[in-house]
């Protein structure tokens, strides 16, 4: 007894995976074509930015190398510094102030001396009609510190002289 088999079947099976195997191979190949097209436009474009940022690096160095641009650049760098050192160098603007507020609360400076920033003044307050000598003393200690416009903060008083004409020192920190 023979039997027969179909090969009919067969031949069919194999030449739909023949056709669907081509054109998977027809699709990865155009796939693959793309990706290589839109690699070198990518390619392209990036050759094309470097050359601008190398253009835009060179026309930065060429404006940095101007002498008041690099004036301008260490002034930026050291501003606070700078505007620090400014502040306190202003020796002839601390003098007025302190002249001012002397003169305000009825004081007089007998002398003075000045190291980091730090005023030491001996002041003196005398009776007077306007007022006792300790009433103006502690007027000023405690409405200037507070004063929104005072240029000093006033270390603590350490002692007093006198009566009627109270003398003391007084230290002043530049704020």
């Amino acid at each position: 007894m023979t039997t027969q088999v179909d090969t009919k079947f067969y031949k069919d099976k194999k030449s739909i995976n023949f056709y669907l195997s081509l054109w998977f191979l027809a699709v990865v190949i155009l796939a693959t074509l793309g990706l290589f097209f839109y690699n070198n436009s990518i390619d392209n474009n990036i050759v094309e930015m470097d050359a601008e940022i190398a253009n835009l690096e060179k026309s930065i160095d060429d404006v940095q190398s101007d002498p008041l641009v690099m004036i301008y650049g260490i002034y930026s760098k050291h501003k606070s510094f700078l505007d620090e050192k400014s502040k306190q160098s202003q020796i002839p603007l601390f003098v007025s102030h302190l002249r001012k507020n002397f003169i305000k609360y009825s004081i007089d400076a007998t002398w003075f001396s000045y190291s980091e920033w730090e005023l030491t003044i001996e002041l003196s307050n005398q009776t007077t009609d306007n007022g006792y000598a300790y009433e103006k003393v502690v007027k000023f200690l405690r409405e200037y510190p507070q004063d929104e416009k005072s240029l000093f903060d006033i270390d603590d008083v350490e002692s007093f002289e006198w009566y009627d004409k109270i003398g003391y020192s007084a230290n002043f920190v530049l704020r």
